[in-house]
Parts: structure tokens; C-alpha cells; sequence
């Protein structure tokens, strides 16, 4: 299960009409390989606790689905709207998890039988390590889980530099990893700053097949910053809903 189906200022178009036309330089990247500056926006991303917030994207036909959230090696949070049924899921620095959403989403998300799920829409359900949906969900939450997404694996290309969000960046783009493209020979494109930090500051992705085939695009942005959300009031235990 993946939560990161997803949002709207992030979509391919939206990214490559918010780079302007200038002409900037490759900076301190100037003759660095793909494979250097993938190393160089992994270090930085590991000196950051793989801790950031994220908006992502996905576009199907005329079906957008967003997921916004803050993985962090704290607490994490992610929301889930548009196409795709609602839902939310929060991880507290304690390792407890938390979900509420639709109907369809909790029978997806948790395993819900129908009568279950709909009893329980829009409550927030408590997961604890021992029940099914513990590993599934907490595993969506993890943030390589997010980042892992939108690393290119080789043969690798180099963009021209361009502006985005005031920062000059330079894509990396690659073949997508099977397993987040659902299918072969699908691009996935990572834009690293010029200048350190070289924390990643977005992505976009293809995938699918036929009529599944989508684009997918994300930003990402407040590196270091990590979050432990509040309990739910009123949640109800996940094993009393067996």
C-alpha cells in the first residue's frame, strides 16, 4: 500500500511553467556526473533525518488525486484528497498510528469489512503494533518510502539549469524503478539545487500503462523539521473493530 497517489500545484506543467526562461548555471554542479549529484542530494538528505513536507501529485485522464504531507524520523503525517477517497494517517514519535477516512478508503487501507468501514468514517482509528494494518501503514508513512519514488536509476540524463521556487536546479532523469511506475520505461526526473544544500526540491514521474497512464509530480520543501502530531481525541482501538 502506498499513500502517495497525489497534489496540485505540483503537477509536471505546473513545475516546468514555474522554472521562468532564464538561463542559469550549473554553479558548484558545473561537470559533476549524474551519479555525483545523486550522491551529493543523498548526503543531504541523510544530514537532514530524511525529515521534509511534501506535496505530491498524480494525474490519470482527468483524475488528480493529492497527497500532502511531513514524513519525518519523528512523527509523520499524510492526507489524501481529491480522486482517490479521503484519508488520513498520522505516526506519532511514540510508534503509535492513527487513521480516519471515507468508507472505501478504510475498507482499503485497513481491511474493514463494508457494514465496518462505514460505521466508522470519518473516526479516527488507533492502530497499535499487533494489529494487520500496523506494518502497511506505517510503512507508508516511513519517508523513503516517499523519497524512493523519484530516485532515477541509470542511464541517467542532465537537464539545463532553470529557476524554481528561487533556487537554480538541475534534473536528473533516469528510468523509474518498476516498482513505483508500475510497469517499464518510464521517466522520472529528481531537481537538485545548484548550491548546497542539495536537498532535493522536487520530482516528477510517468507511469502506468494504456489508459492507466499518469504523471505524477511532487515538491519538497522544510528539510531538518520534524514533527510528533498530537494524539486524536476519541479514537477508537482498531481491535475492537474485528
Amino acid at each position: 500500500m502506498r499513500f502517495s497517489l497525489l497534489a496540485g500545484l505540483v503537477a509536471p506543467c505546473c513545475l516546468a511553467a514555474a522554472c521562468g526562461n532564464s538561463s542559469p548555471s550549473f554553479g558548484s554542479l558545473n561537470g559533476e556526473s549524474p551519479q555525483e549529484i545523486l550522491a551529493l542530494t543523498t548526503t543531504a538528505i541523510t544530514a537532514n533525518g530524511f525529515s521534509f513536507h511534501f506535496v505530491d501529485e498524480s494525474r490519470v485522464g482527468s483524475k488528480t488525486t493529492t497527497l500532502v504531507g511531513d514524513d519525518t524520523a519523528a512523527g509523520a503525517d499524510q492526507t489524501l484528497s481529491g480522486s482517490a477517497p479521503a484519508l488520513e494517517a498520522e505516526r506519532r514519535s511514540d510508534g503509535n498510528v492513527y487513521v480516519r477516512g471515507a468508507t472505501a478508503a478504510l475498507e482499503s487501507a485497513l481491511g474493514l469489512a463494508p457494514a465496518t468501514a462505514l460505521a466508522n468514517a470519518g473516526r479516527w482509528i488507533a492502530l497499535q503494533s499487533g494489529d494487520a494494518p500496523y506494518g502497511a501503514v506505517t510503512a507508508a508513512l516511513a519517508p523513503k518510502q516517499e523519497l524512493n519514488t523519484f530516485v532515477p536509476e541509470a542511464p541517467y540524463t542532465i537537464e539545463a539549469p532553470r529557476q524554481f521556487h528561487g533556487r537554480t536546479v538541475v534534473g536528473v532523469s533516469g528510468r523509474a524503478r518498476a516498482s513505483a511506475a508500475n510497469g517499464a520505461a518510464h521517466i522520472v526526473t529528481l531537481y537538485v539545487p545548484t548550491e548546497s544544500p542539495y536537498t532535493p526540491v522536487g520530482a516528477t514521474l510517468t507511469f502506468g500503462s494504456g489508459s492507466g497512464t499518469g504523471v505524477e509530480a511532487v515538491v519538497f520543501n522544510k528539510w531538518g523539521q520534524r514533527i510528533d502530531p498530537p494524539a486524536p481525541t476519541g479514537a477508537v482501538a482498531f481491535s475492537s473493530l474485528s
